[in-house]
């Protein structure tokens, strides 16, 4: 039983991570969408950038 504890708080803290990506994705894309309103090279060279 005590292994067990452990292991279920580091897949909890795995999950709330993943899901906080998730959010912050989320946004990104929302930004990505609103960038597309900037020519395509200007797009391309900020990707090039990440």
């Amino acid at each position: 039983m005590p292994q067990l504890s452990p292991i279920h708080w580091l897949y909890s803290l795995i999950f709330l991570w993943v899901t906080m990506l998730n959010l912050i994705t989320n946004m990104w894309w929302m930004n990505y969408v609103v960038y597309f309103s900037f020519p395509y090279h200007y797009v391309k060279r900020l990707m090039n950038k990440w």
